[in-house]
């Protein structure tokens, strides 16, 4: 799952070139994403989100925001299936949102899915934490989605969350 955007990559090396492909360990993407030279590394969120889709519902466009879990529960295979937390970048879920308002006429829901929401962003090293998220998908919401650009309206689904990561950013 972590590596399913290298599948052409296997392909072509298995059946043109006879070799066999073993993919091994979590794919890393610089912590600074604007430095490719930096030393620091953080585990990538997966898959890269603007891949082509096939959509099960014409209507909803599923965006992940992260994968992966902070937790150790015992009773949860999460860990074990999806590893350690790994947030996409706040830039690479906007760019995915933004595509689908502006060429995926059919799309009414976006839903923003991961093992849990509320510790996005708990990985990236820096301020990036759900509030940030849901505040510049405001943000592209009012910009792109503005009645006077009459755009169609897009609602956004937000994903499941477990209590200790979602309760600092709840006005209690």
């Amino acid at each position: 799952v972590q590596q399913i955007d290298n599948i052409a990559h296997v392909v072509d090396e298995t059946l043109f070139h006879g070799h066999t492909v073993q993919l091994f360990g979590a794919k890393r993407v610089p912590i600074d994403e604007t430095s490719k030279s930096s030393s620091k590394h953080r585990r990538d969120g997966g898959a890269r989100l603007n891949l082509p889709k096939i959509r099960k519902n014409a209507l909803i466009e599923i965006v992940p925001i992260n994968t992966g879990c902070l937790n150790q529960c015992t009773y949860c295979k999460t860990k074990h299936a999806r590893g350690d937390l790994a947030s996409y970048s706040v830039h690479e879920i906007i760019e995915r949102m933004q595509y689908v308002i502006e060429h995926e006429e059919s799309v009414r829901e976006i839903w923003l899915t991961s093992e849990d929401t509320g510790a996005y962003g708990l990985d990236l090293g820096d301020d990036t934490n759900i509030a940030t998220l849901l505040t510049a998908i405001m943000q592209l919401l009012d910009r792109v989605c503005a009645p006077h650009r009459r755009r169609r309206q897009v609602m956004v689904r937000l994903g499941m969350s477990n209590p200790p990561y979602i309760q600092e950013h709840l006005a209690v």
